[in-house]
Parts: structure tokens; C-alpha cells; sequence
């Protein structure tokens, strides 16, 4: 998976974002948590360049089955991210709102740290770009307290064009993504010549039908759209959690009835970690358990063994304990503890077990603080 944006050393990626606070001029509170949210593109079609925020409950950007807001109609017809990021960054309600500079590419992802308050939501809105006002997003989504969440993104229609599927009526960045160029946008994309009038309340999209110059085949897509994962992260933490499931894996294996959960603690030196790692209703058979580095949307090394492939293979249920020190360490990471650690405070890590039926992976989470 291609990242619009990666930091690659955890130690230099906690520093930037404090650099961001004080640049932000957002004020450091003890009470703040931080989190590594992935936007991950699972489908054919392009994002236009997200804008992301942590609020307080009461403020959302969208809601189904209501009219759009101006600044939504602004993402949803065009891509265009700034009226929304100008009213969040003007909000007494908003702790953080990050604008990505870039469009996502099908198959593409981006990564960001964010900062929340206690009680914040996280929202997002982002642009279905060979569309004619059709989006995905979050709104008001819980923040986790513990470890990482996963939430799939669904499409939703704004309801302020008529979706005529016309070349002249999407915006011309359709064409740089799409194997299938579209005949251009010679009217410089007039919204009022297609504006549903009266607008339309917010309903999830019906996808791309083929009643213009857009096909079912190349523009079309299967929910969900795209994959956000939150993980709560903390430059001091000394104990961690993983939540495995089907949607972890790189792709999403939806298919499972498996699931599990990795616990991790720290000692007072720092120089061991032990772990309790379970999983439930196993039908497959599992082979291996390991820790690998990499972001919710990487298939990255493995850098050491919860259970090892030489074991044999566990049916119906797991409950597996041990520690790990450095010794254990393999791979990239291999004889480097402070690494390791610093990778597990950043977010960087996720545990995949494996089965019979799926070698590469069965049930997958991204490590977390609690």
C-alpha cells in the first residue's frame, strides 16, 4: 500500500506532533490524548483530499436523512476541502482539524497524528471523486480510550446534484485516477446546471448506475469505500492492547467468525514485555501469532512470535502467555528493544494470527495504549 504520508521513525514522529501543538498554537493540556488515524481507500474510485477534526459531541458536519451544509456541498460536488476546514478551525468545539494536502489514489492510504480532548469525537469528510456529489466520512465517531478501533466507510449522496454521470457535470480530477479518461469538463464544472432543486436530504449513494459517461465497472464500488483506523497512542505508556479481527487484515477478510485480543505491559526497567493473547471461535486452525511493524493498511515483518509456527496448530481457542525481550526480537528489529518500545508507544505495530485457510493472516489489529 502506498502512503501520501508516513512518518518512518516513531521517536521523530511524537516530537513533530508536539512541534504542530506549539506551531498550532493549540494549547497543551494534560488532559490531551493522541491518536494515529490511517485513512485507508479500499475501493476503485479516488478520494478528494480529506479534512479531519476532534469536537465536542455536540457539533456534527453531516447527518443522514438532513440537507448538507454549504461547506459539505463544497466536498461533496467539488472536493473542495476549505469552507469545511475554515468553519472547524473557527469553532470553539473543535481541539484539532488537519487538512490532507492530496487526493487518495485507489488502494491508497494516508497517516496523521491528531489530538482530542476528553469526550472528543472524531469526524471526516472526503470527496467520491468520479461522482457528481457523492462523498464517504465519519461523523461524531467515538475515540478509544484503549488500544485501536476500526470503522468502515460507507458512500453517501449530498443531495444538491442531480447524478447525471456526465463527464461536463464531475469534476476533471475523476480522469487522473480512472484507467478510462472522461471526455473533460468544458463548462468548468457549472454546478447550478445540474443542482437538485429543491436539494435532497443526505441518503447513503446508490453507487454508479451507468446512465452517462461513468461505467458500473469502472467507477463502481463495494462498500465499504474506505477503512479509518483510530489508535491511541502515548510517548509513556507501559501497558497496550490489540483488538483482532476479520477488518484488520490487508485486505479485510470479512468472512470469519474469529476473534481475539492481545494484552501487553511493560516492566518498571523497560526491559521485558509480557503478554496474554487469546482468540475465540477458531475453526480453522491457528498456525502463527506475531508481531509485525507496520501501519493498519502495511503487510510488514514480522519482528517477534506471540506463537510460534513450529508449535502445532491450536483449534476453537487460544489462550497463550509469555514475555518478550529483546533477545526474542527478529527481523528489522531484531537485538533492538528501545526500538521495539518506541514503535509500540508510536502505533506502529499490529499482531496477526494466522490459519490454515488464511496463511497470511486470519484476524489482525493495531497496538495501542490503554
Amino acid at each position: 500500500m502506498k502512503h501520501k504520508y508516513l512518518t518512518p521513525y516513531p521517536g521523530i514522529a511524537m516530537l513533530l506532533v508536539l512541534l504542530l501543538v506549539c506551531d498550532s498554537g493549540l494549547a497543551l493540556d494534560d488532559r490531551m490524548a493522541h491518536y494515529r488515524v490511517t485513512i485507508d481507500n479500499l475501493s476503485v474510485q479516488p478520494l478528494s483530499p480529506p479534512v479531519v477534526a476532534t469536537h465536542q459531541d455536540s457539533l456534527s458536519i453531516f447527518k443522514v436523512r438532513a440537507p448538507s451544509s454549504a461547506e459539505l456541498q463544497a466536498i461533496a460536488e467539488d472536493g473542495n476541502q476549505t469552507p469545511m476546514y475554515e468553519l472547524l478551525s473557527n469553532s470553539k468545539q473543535v481541539t484539532e482539524v488537519i487538512g490532507i494536502g492530496a487526493p487518495l489514489a485507489p488502494k491508497e492510504a494516508t497517516s496523521f497524528y491528531i489530538m482530542a480532548l476528553p469526550g472528543n469525537r472524531l469526524s471526516l469528510a472526503t470527496m467520491v471523486l468520479c461522482t457528481n456529489d457523492g462523498f464517504t466520512g465519519l461523523n461524531r465517531t467515538r475515540l478509544p480510550k484503549r488500544g485501536a478501533e476500526i470503522i468502515m466507510a460507507t458512500g453517501y449522496d449530498a443531495g444538491t446534484e442531480d447524478n447525471t454521470e456526465l463527464s461536463v457535470d464531475i469534476v476533471d480530477s475523476c480522469s487522473t485516477f480512472v484507467p478510462t479518461p472522461l471526455p473533460g469538463d468544458p463548462n468548468g464544472n457549472e454546478n447550478h446546471a445540474v443542482n437538485t432543486n429543491p436539494a435532497e436530504q443526505i441518503q447513503h449513494h446508490r453507487n454508479i448506475q451507468g446512465v452517462g459517461d461513468l461505467s458500473v465497472g469502472d467507477h463502481g464500488w463495494n462498500e465499504p469505500l474506505a477503512k479509518i483506523t483510530i489508535t491511541h497512542v502515548a510517548g509513556d505508556a507501559m501497558k497496550f492492547l490489540a483488538r483482532l479481527s476479520g477488518a484488520g487484515e490487508v485486505p479485510p477478510v470479512m468472512s470469519t467468525n474469529t476473534w481475539g485480543q492481545a494484552d501487553f505491559t511493560l516492566n518498571d526497567d523497560i526491559s521485558e514485555l509480557s503478554y496474554r493473547l487469546k482468540a475465540l471461535r477458531i475453526e480453522s486452525g491457528v498456525t502463527q501469532a506475531s508481531v509485525h511493524l507496520g501501519l493498519p493498511d502495511d503487510n510488514g515483518p514480522v519482528v517477534a512470535y506471540l506463537f510460534e509456527p513450529s508449535r502445532p496448530a491450536v483449534n476453537e481457542r487460544l489462550n497463550n502467555r509469555g514475555r518478550l525481550t529483546q533477545r526474542d526480537l527478529v527481523g528489522p528489529l531484531a537485538g533492538d528493544f528501545v526500538g521495539f518500545i518506541d514503535a509500540l508507544r508510536a502505533g506502529d505495530l499490529y499482531v496477526n494470527i494466522h490459519s490454515n485457510v488464511y496463511p497470511l493472516g486470519e484476524i489482525r489489529g493495531q497496538v495501542g495504549a490503554k
